[in-house]
């Protein structure tokens, strides 16, 4: 496993990750609803689209964490497969909300992006200084 060089402060990457998470879900909904729109301008049925419903809800469980993952990646987030494979339960909690999906998994999948970078950063800081003082 190659180690992720931790350069930036911890609010920095958790504001990062908090910023990734959110414009991915917002990006994969805008794809999602731009599709939706565009299927239904194309081709006007009075009927519903069972696959155009599928793609709508399945496309964000499978783009926001990969697409979370990459940003994270990038940003050098440790660990940031388990951070970005986090985003499934959330959007599977959002969908079961009574708010509107679009926002609730954008605020939820945000607030998780962060709150997650904040927790793994603490793991391994206190790790890292356990290990330290076992060798000291």
């Amino acid at each position: 496993m190659r180690r992720t060089p931790r350069t930036a402060s911890r609010s920095r990457r958790a504001a990062f990750a908090a910023l990734a998470a959110g414009a991915v879900t917002a990006t994969t909904w805008a794809v999602c609803y731009g599709t939706d729109r565009f299927v239904n301008s194309a081709f006007p049925s009075p009927d519903a689209n069972i696959g155009l419903g599928l793609f709508v809800l399945g496309l964000p469980m499978v783009a926001v964490p990969l697409l979370t993952w990459w940003g994270l990646r990038r940003a050098g987030v440790p660990v940031a497969g388990p951070v970005a494979a986090g985003t499934v339960p959330v959007l599977l909690a959002a969908y079961l909300t009574p708010w509107p999906i679009v926002a609730a998994s954008i605020v939820a999948v945000t607030v998780y992006g962060g709150a997650a970078v904040l927790v793994v950063d603490a793991t391994l800081t206190r790790r890292d200084h356990e290990t330290v003082r076992r060798t000291a």
